[in-house]
């Protein structure tokens, strides 16, 4: 009767817009993490770049550029074979082969990696060199289709390093 009910509804109206704010802010969880995903991508990298650029003063009679098979058995190690010439690979990074501590993303899950199956070194495609293509066209859902059809050759990557993130409700992943 004297402002009562404009009270009322003023709080009403407070609570559900502190509601709605804080639905959208941040995860406090999350805060912060992503800089430790993007400092171990970063150093995996370097690694297999490294790999790469020395791979024939390691291996006598071969070529520079490439990548070691995936770590598909969790031990840290390439597989000696990872398939058919020509067929990419995706599998656990393998930390051991490229001389890392064990990475992990800011959820404590371990990299992964996949190779393009032109680059990876067993078993090896016919021919190799500087202008081998990728076989892999990364997807950005900000990016339309139609670009995506029209990408050069060149945007391919030969291989990729990616972080899962944290396991969603009804997944069960193995330690």
């Amino acid at each position: 009767q004297r402002g009562a009910a404009l009270l009322l509804f003023a709080l009403a109206g407070l609570i559900l817009g502190g509601t709605f704010f804080f639905s959208f802010a941040p995860n406090p969880d999350r805060t912060g993490r992503a800089p430790i995903t993007t400092d171990v991508m970063a150093q995996a990298r370097a690694a297999l770049i490294g790999y790469a650029a020395t791979y024939r003063d390691t291996h006598a009679g071969e070529s520079f550029g490439f990548l070691p098979c995936p770590d598909t058995n969790n031990d840290g190690e390439a597989e000696a074979n990872c398939g058919a010439a020509d067929v990419s690979v995706v599998g656990r990074l393998p930390w051991k082969t490229l001389g890392l501590p064990p990475l992990r993303d800011a959820d404590g899950e371990c990299l992964w990696y996949a190779v393009s199956g032109r680059a990876k070194y067993n078993t090896k495609t016919a021919e190799y060199n500087w202008d081998t293509l990728g076989q892999f066209i990364v997807q950005d859902k900000s990016v339309p289709a139609v670009t995506l059809a029209g990408a050069q050759p060149h945007d391919q990557p030969l291989a990729l390093i990616f972080s899962p993130g944290p396991p969603r409700a009804a997944q069960n992943r193995a330690t």
